[in-house]
């Protein structure tokens, strides 16, 4: 079994605007979400990444889960993740 490695997984215009706004390459900020180095810069662009990812999370409307069923499952796949 092959071991996945740790990412985080944002838009590339995202991970363009981290670059631009820390006025460093895109590269850079490609290298820092894979972990493959952990500068002060690199925490920097996770932060930020982190950043971007709880506003996105923040406009996402929920409605009431009706369906009793989705709802089982939902639970159990979110206990399964252990958000």
């Amino acid at each position: 079994m092959q071991k996945k490695s740790e990412e985080i997984l944002i838009h590339h215009e995202l991970s363009k605007n981290i670059a631009k706004e820390l006025g460093i390459t895109h590269q850079t900020v490609l290298m820092s979400k894979k972990y493959i180095n952990n500068s002060k810069i690199a925490k920097n662009v996770r932060m930020l990444c982190k950043i971007a990812l709880l506003k996105e999370a923040e406009r996402i409307k929920i409605q009431p889960i009706e369906d009793r069923r989705l709802e089982k499952e939902l639970k159990r796949y979110f206990e399964s993740i252990q958000l």
